[in-house]
């Protein structure tokens, strides 16, 4: 138990700093590079027995890489890039001659890794892989690139082999990583995100007459919500979109304001073609409408419960809870006809104002 519960620290920590990285140089806050080549050159001295330094300490902007052993002759190119631009680009820089360097690959001339600062690794394909060969002179191999499940792997392995020289990562990882600001998953971002979706303009239905006066007003504020965290009417959340660190989850919020807006787009409409009205009784806190309308109530109601729909699918995808419970329809029942929000609603509105009466 204990090992287990031992090596599961490990595996998380180092996957919360590698996702802290990215985050961080994703919004150009590249200070945490400094960090990160110091935690890494001592973790990487710790798994492989080595005596790295930080080569820009000995000479500023040290040329192609950026930790090195000058006894082993082993350096290291610390890089959140995984692309074969950045391979190349270090190998024409290490293979020329710098005056009081020499070349850099001389200078390490028994291995230059590349450690990425990710949990993938890129694959080349064959053509790609020539080309690199090629610019770095026949030295690369692709066991040279190291990720961060490598260095996990490796740590893991201590465990039985060199108790002593894990608790040394073990305690490494409790000094360095516990101290870092705390980022949520996508999971808690997205559950975050989605309550903006309980409010009466998605759970009250639209009949004869609704107290909805400001429901274009809420689904504009529902959009900002999603977008930036915070809207017009004074509701704040913790996180929005731009806090999602998956590039697919992103694009599914993406598709839920399209579908936001198209919603605005046919309510708009719809006003104007006379089937919502709101109350004329002057007083400014009414917030009545009167649909005249029972196709259009339909077709409202059908059209919030294609977003929802899509929502709840959102969250079913990173695992989280979706509690809103619309009083008109079970999000269940929502007929999948398309994967795509937008032609689902576009269903929907052909269906429904094929059979308004004006």
């Amino acid at each position: 138990m204990k090992k287990q519960v031992q090596i599961q620290y490990v595996i998380e920590k180092l996957s919360y700093f590698c996702q802290y990285v990215k985050i961080n140089n994703r919004n150009s806050f590249t200070d945490i590079n400094l960090l990160a080549e110091g935690f890494l050159m001592n973790l990487v001295n710790i798994v492989l027995g080595l005596d790295l330094c930080n080569l820009n300490e000995q000479q500023i902007n040290y040329p192609g890489v950026d930790l090195g052993d000058l006894f082993a002759k082993i350096a290291f190119q610390v890089t959140s890039k995984k692309d074969s631009k950045k391979i190349i680009e270090t190998y024409e820089t290490v293979l020329k001659d710098y005056k009081g360097i020499g070349k850099v690959t001389d200078v390490f001339s028994e291995h230059i890794y590349f450690l990425i600062i990710d949990e993938k690794k890129t694959i080349f394909q064959k053509k790609t892989l020539e080309q690199i060969t090629r610019a770095s002179q026949g030295r690369f191999h692709e066991t040279d690139i190291l990720d961060i499940n490598d260095i996990i792997k490796k740590v893991v392995s201590l465990y039985d082999k060199d108790y002593e020289r894990f608790m040394q990562v073990y305690y490494l990882i409790s000094r360095t990583i516990d101290t870092l600001p705390f980022i949520p998953t996508d999971k808690i971002v997205v559950e975050e995100i989605l309550t903006c979706f309980n409010r009466p303009a998605f759970t009250v239905a639209f009949r004869d007459e609704c107290n909805l006066g400001d429901f274009d007003a809420a689904i504009m504020n529902t959009i900002s919500l999603i977008n930036t965290g915070k809207s017009v009417d004074g509701i704040l959340l913790k996180y929005n979109v731009n806090d999602v660190n998956d590039k697919v989850i992103k694009g599914r919020l993406a598709e839920i304001v399209t579908g936001l807006n198209y919603l605005r787009k046919i309510f708009t409409e719809m006003k104007k073609r006379g089937y919502a009205t709101e109350c004329e009784c002057g007083d400014p806190k009414c917030k009545m409408i009167f649909n005249n309308d029972f196709e259009f109530c339909w077709l409202m109601n059908d059209l919030r419960i294609v977003i929802l729909f899509f929502a709840d699918k959102l969250a079913q995808s990173v695992g989280c809870d979706f509690n809103v419970f619309p009083e008109y329809m079970e999000i269940k029942e929502c007929g999948e006809t398309s994967e795509k929000l937008r032609v689902c609603m576009d269903e929907v509105y052909a269906y429904h104002n094929a059979k308004l009466s004006r």
